[in-house]
């Protein structure tokens, strides 16, 4: 009788799988590449969460008034959680960063509706009484811990007690520039 080798390698092959009873099963090892890239910078936030507020810094609302107003108009920074401040965190090595807050869309800090204008100026503190120079830059340290820094932003307009001012919403936008 004639055997042939793949009959026997067949034979063989079948006859260890059926007396095992078992299936085998192999194992293989490999590597999976992990990477985190955490930049040199600084991150400012309003309060906001996730990348909604990147260039949102947040607004300065004056509110409704009649066409004549006998007190000072004031505005907080509003946004989520703002509280009239935004948040600025650095990360290690960096010592301090400048804030500069630009004169707006006509370069003298006024609100505007058609021809029509309402000046305002921007604040560093509550009390309004320490302003951010148009163009000029403001420093801030950043703390050895690394906590975030505050940035305070405040508005307000001067009464007008006497002349009427156009019904309408008067707007601007102001550019708040970081450097670090």
């Amino acid at each position: 009788m004639k055997c042939s080798t793949t009959g026997i390698m067949m034979l063989a092959t079948l006859g260890i799988g059926a007396t095992a009873g078992v299936a085998h099963a192999g194992a293989i090892t490999g590597q999976i590449a992990v990477a985190l890239r955490i930049s040199s910078g600084c991150q400012v936030t309003n309060g906001a969460s996730g990348n909604d507020s990147i260039g949102n810094m947040g607004t300065l609302d004056f509110g409704t008034v009649s066409p004549t107003w006998n007190s000072p108009l004031a505005a907080n920074l509003s946004g989520q959680g703002t509280s009239g401040q935004l948040q600025v965190t650095c990360a290690p090595g960096i010592t301090a960063f400048t804030v500069t807050v630009d004169g707006g869309l006509r370069g003298n800090r006024t609100l505007g509706y058609a021809q029509n204008t309402v000046a305002y100026e921007v604040f560093q503190n509550p009390a309004r009484s320490v302003t951010y120079p148009i163009g000029t830059p403001k420093t801030f340290n950043v703390p050895q811990d690394g906590s975030a820094v505050t940035v305070p932003i405040y508005g307000a307009v001067t009464p007008n007690p006497s002349t009427a001012k156009v019904a309408g919403t008067y707007a601007d936008t102001l550019l708040m520039t970081l450097n670090f």
